[in-house]
């Protein structure tokens, strides 16, 4: 039996060689994909960017509303952990927005998206937040200043109209149905 074919009879010297060439190509492809892998594309993970989420709720004297927020970030960070998720409040709880952001010093984030909480937008989604953010009116884009380096802080729509929030709510329906 030939050992390159795995025919049953023997392969004519010319085949084998063939084969030979065949399998050294290969190794070759191998080796040089090998060496770009662990030159540049493994490298890569040092300029790959290493994103927080800080989840912002309105805030209340009623603990329950806070962990309702608090307990959506976790959720967040445990079915995502290559994030580092947090939450703020806007008032009456703690952390405060202002402390959730410099929380995240240590974590080695080089962006932050800040995403609402809140359904739908008003004056706290419109202006109170992007002022605590020092956002940029025109980019919607702010930083801050984390572990000596500026970090990237990006804002994000409130939960506004959703098929996923229809869903929940036809859930919630059917509870008490």
């Amino acid at each position: 039996m030939c050992i390159f074919c795995m025919e049953a009879s023997s392969c004519s010297a010319q085949k084998q060689k063939r084969y030979i060439t065949l399998i050294q190509t290969n190794v070759a492809f191998i080796s040089t994909f090998n060496l770009i892998y662990n030159t540049y594309l493994k490298q890569s993970d040092i300029m790959t960017e290493k994103i927080g989420i800080l989840a912002i709720g309105h805030g209340s004297r009623l603990p329950y509303n806070n962990q309702v927020v608090s307990e959506i970030a976790g959720m967040i960070a445990k079915k995502h952990p290559e994030y580092v998720v947090k939450s703020g409040f806007m008032e009456m709880s703690t952390p405060s927005v202002e402390e959730a952001l410099l929380s995240f010093a240590g974590t080695g984030v080089t962006k932050i998206a800040a995403v609402p909480v809140f359904l739908a937008s008003g004056v706290h989604i419109t202006k109170d937040i992007p002022e605590i953010l020092k956002l940029d009116p025109e980019t919607k884009q702010g930083k801050v200043k984390l572990d000596g380096k500026e970090v990237i802080i990006v804002y994000g729509k409130p939960l506004g109209s959703d098929e996923l929030i229809a869903d929940l709510i036809f859930k919630r329906a059917t509870e008490v149905l």
